[in-house]
């Protein structure tokens, strides 16, 4: 028996939905409906922007101590990508140091 349920996604989030346990689709803002017992309403991803603050100690190659706070803006979807390149711009920054 498949009894349809109503749900609703905000306009700065997108809905995803399960078929019998496996992604089907995204749900898009506004009203949805699924159907129960099949599908399911797992999550919900923000399109919001979220900050990362990391803050990094090096030294340089006089033995200066030097702390320096990198901040990277993102939306949830790209986190992985933003990391990448933070660890990348650390990297390019402690090669110039010591150069």
């Amino acid at each position: 028996m498949c009894i349809p349920c109503c749900f609703t996604i905000s306009t700065s989030e997108v809905g995803l939905v399960e078929l019998w346990g496996k992604f089907d689709r995204l749900a898009q803002p506004g009203l949805g409906f699924i159907l129960c017992p099949m599908e399911q309403l797992v999550g919900r991803l923000s399109f919001r922007v979220q900050q990362i603050d990391v803050r990094v100690e090096t030294k340089t190659l006089d033995n200066v101590f030097l702390t320096v706070v990198v901040s990277v803006q993102v939306r949830y979807g790209m986190l992985h990508y933003a990391m990448l390149l933070l660890m990348l711009l650390l990297l390019l920054m402690m090669m110039n140091l010591r150069a």
